[in-house]
């Protein structure tokens, strides 16, 4: 978590806490005993941001052990936790980080299902495989609990009757604009990354799909406002739809893009599994395909020497696509 935390005890009696990873191995400098009045204080580089965390703690009027599940949060400064509040202050904390890490993919748009629509909607399906792809989720199960936590403090509404209500994949929601976290965290702003209206139309926020923009940017999850549909020409020719996305290494602890990125690309928004990829590393050259229908297209040279072409919706879509892969490339 970095930073420092502080735990006061608050109470009248001694109390003990403990903290374990997902395994069950107790955190180093975790398992610990506070007597009345006392504060123990410590780093949180032991906690890993994202990874999930059980907290146990007791004491002799407490007959049994209380305990929380927790996904640590970012810590850069000081949190202090008072025993009393200790469950309440640690979820509060859990919930800022989660809307830092999940609203970014939330992208709101009209969906139709089995000839009804639903305006303004996002589908859980798309923001799961969101989180997954880009290891907010260490997988589905992982994904679909985080995304729980948001149900439950109301900042995803079940759309209506003709869904369980329950987040997991299959389903249709619509994001609590009006919620005092997500009004403080940003607002929606149209998504210039999926807009399908041609290069003559207006950029103004109420047409066509939009994005969560946090207020405050954040370099290492910037790079997950990148992706959208365009097509992909295949080797015999035939343009086929495909989602695409930037992405960065797995092995890339600090997220930072000078180490390079990785354009993927997906059957679909939901996808799991990329049809394919190219690390920035191997791509030599992104040129615009002059002679391409209003300069929509736009062409990878590998190092490999296979050309990859694709097809952007607008030329402004085609231009920010042009505008990272030669920025990283």
């Amino acid at each position: 978590m970095g930073g420092s935390i502080t735990v006061e005890n608050d109470l009248t009696e001694k109390v003990s806490v403990m903290v374990s990873d997902k395994k069950g191995k107790t955190i180093t400098g975790w398992d610990i005993s506070i007597k009345p009045g006392q504060t123990y204080e410590r780093k949180g580089d032991g906690f890993q941001p994202g990874k999930e965390y059980k907290l146990i703690y007791a004491s002799a009027s407490i007959t049994n052990n209380r305990s929380a599940i927790f996904y640590a949060f970012k810590n850069p400064d000081i949190s202090v936790f008072e025993i009393s509040k200790l469950k309440e202050q640690l979820a509060s904390k859990e919930l800022d980080y989660l809307l830092n890490q999940v609203l970014p993919g939330v992208r709101i748009d009209t969906h139709t299902i089995e000839g009804k629509k639903y305006p303004e909607s996002f589908l859980s399906d798309a923001l799961l495989a969101h989180l997954v792809i880009h290891a907010v989720g260490a997988d589905m199960k992982e994904a679909i609990v985080k995304c729980t936590r948001l149900q439950d403090s109301k900042v995803f509404l079940p759309f209506n009757k003709d869904f369980t209500g329950e987040f997991r994949p299959g389903q249709v929601f619509k994001l609590n604009i009006e919620h005092k976290l997500v009004k403080q965290k940003g607002r929606l702003k149209s998504d210039l990354w999926n807009k399908e209206a041609s290069e003559s139309s207006s950029d103004l926020e109420d047409q066509g799909p939009t994005r969560f923009a946090m207020t405050t940017f954040d370099r290492t999850i910037a790079y997950r406002e990148w992706e959208g549909w365009m097509e992909k020409k295949s080797r015999l020719g035939f343009w086929q739809r495909r989602y695409c996305r930037i992405t960065i290494s797995k092995d890339n602890k600090n997220c930072s893009l000078d180490d390079g990125i990785i354009m993927n690309y997906y059957e679909n928004d939901f996808s799991l599994t990329a049809k394919g990829s190219l690390k920035s590393s191997e791509i030599l050259q992104v040129e615009l395909v002059e002679n391409s229908t209003s300069r929509r297209a736009f062409k990878l040279i590998t190092k490999n020497n296979r050309p990859q072409t694709f097809r952007a919706p607008n030329k402004k879509t085609t231009d920010r696509w042009l505008r990272i892969l030669k920025q990283y490339s």
